[in-house]
């Protein structure tokens, strides 16, 4: 993948390929972003806590997909688009990991 955009942005970050594709949320002023890859690296889907508030988010490799679900199963309005974005608009977001086995 090529990191060239096709466009000038003020806020960079080398954490993750600029193209690579995320899912965003902002939850009660908490904002972090689950990059696809890591998703898929935790089977697809993830368990986290954002402000007291329990989400689960679900990703989908064969479809290339990702939501977000509150605790109730409700879902959670999010953004999906590529990191370089996302970081752009939250330059303070966090980013999931998934730890190493």
């Amino acid at each position: 993948k090529s990191t060239r955009l096709m466009f000038g942005v003020d806020n960079v970050s080398a954490k993750l390929h600029p193209k690579a594709k995320v899912i965003g949320i902002e939850l009660a002023g908490e904002i972090k972003a689950y990059p696809f890859s890591e998703l898929e690296k935790a089977g697809g889907s993830v368990k986290d806590t954002l402000r007291g508030t329990t989400i689960v988010v679900h990703y989908d490799k064969s479809s290339g997909t990702a939501i977000i679900r509150d605790k109730n199963g409700q879902e959670l309005p999010t953004v999906v688009g590529f990191w370089f974005a996302w970081y752009t608009f939250h330059p303070q977001t966090k980013v999931y990991m998934e730890k190493q086995r």
